[in-house]
């Protein structure tokens, strides 16, 4: 496998977007990717005998895509790679990138089965549990403080948390968090995690009933969603940045709130109303037709069987496109034609 994408930004890193990169090679043949330089949104040497392709993952004004981009610097690419509409709209409009270089081609996950109405099936007074598996800045300090009050009004309830940034090789970014970590050691209801390997993920995801995700972080997209979706979990987060777009109005979302109390006292009532409705078997029953649905939609739309497919025709599209452009300003230049 060629990692050639990696640098000393990622050279420890298995977040969703390394994930997405390495899976995107897994689904290649050999040597399908030779043309190409994939660059995964942190450019450092840029090959001039390869197309090059800026793999976008991370916001617009993030530092790498200002030092990057700006002044032009985008013409040194053949072609940029979104995750999102959403994404795409704000790079074009924050460097004036053509659309005609631009695609969005979508994350994917591996295919996920669960028996979604066995999982729900709350005849024996069972457990609702709940699991945040993403990294701490994107919301958990709201979430903590919303659970441990949704304590006090349901039965029965627990919070697995799956949270740290060692997935990008930064423990030392840990340490203003634990604190909050320790808060949820120290509940009864609660039980952290820490970091672990994405087939652990599944399976907790597999055993899991809801995702409470307050966030707070501009996504471009939203791998933690996509498999919660798959998985058959009751998704419940605001229409933040593009998880609406992600979640493609399946889940439980709620308007964005700017002032964290506001925005923690309406995620409360969600999670709140979501107990009280698995609570109820008849309630239970329409839940479950629905996040069948759901994972459905994933299945088809998260699919690496179909975004492989996808990536190879929008790559062979490519292929004869010249390694060098000619001019070096900001508006659209002609292709070099040989011969």
């Amino acid at each position: 496998m060629n990692e050639s994408w990696r640098n000393e930004a990622n050279e420890n890193a298995m977040s969703g977007s390394e994930m997405m990169m390495t899976e995107l090679e897994q689904h290649m043949e050999p040597g399908f990717l030779d043309d190409f330089q994939i660059i995964l949104s942190r450019p450092r040497e840029l090959l001039e005998d390869k197309i090059r392709i800026f793999y976008a993952h991370d916001l617009p004004d993030d530092p790498e895509s200002v030092k990057a981009l700006s002044n032009s610097g985008w013409s040194k690419f053949h072609k940029f790679v979104f995750v999102s509409n959403w994404q795409a709209q704000r790079y074009i409009e924050r460097y004036n990138i053509p659309w005609s270089r631009t695609v969005v081609l979508r994350n994917a996950i591996n295919d996920i089965e669960v028996d979604i109405p066995k999982k729900f099936d709350f005849s024996k007074n069972e457990e609702i549990r709940m699991i945040y598996h993403t990294t701490p800045h994107r919301g958990l300090n709201l979430l903590i403080p919303v659970f441990e009050k949704l304590c006090e009004h349901v039965e029965n309830v627990h919070l697995d948390v799956y949270s740290s940034f060692k997935l990008y090789g930064w423990e030392d970014r840990d340490s203003q968090f634990e604190p909050l970590y320790d808060r949820i050691e120290a509940h009864d209801n609660m039980t952290y995690h820490g970091s672990v390997d994405n087939e652990t993920i599944r399976t907790a995801l597999s055993k899991s009933h809801v995702f409470p995700y307050p966030c707070t972080w501009q996504e471009t997209s939203c791998r933690s969603l996509i498999e919660a979706m798959a998985s058959g979990l009751m998704c419940i987060h605001p229409n933040y940045a593009a998880l609406y777009e992600t979640a493609g109005y399946w889940t439980f979302m709620y308007p964005y709130h700017e002032v964290a109390q506001d925005h923690a006292a309406h995620h409360f009532e969600m999670l709140h109303h979501a107990c009280s409705m698995l609570r109820d078997p008849e309630a239970t029953e329409n839940i479950v037709m629905k996040l069948q649905g759901q994972a459905s939609h994933a299945a088809v739309n998260y699919s690496w069987e179909v975004r492989k497919e996808e990536w190879k025709v929008f790559l062979n599209s490519c292929r004869n496109l010249p390694r060098e452009f000619e001019g070096t300003t900001g508006e659209m230049f002609s292709y070099k034609v040989s011969g």
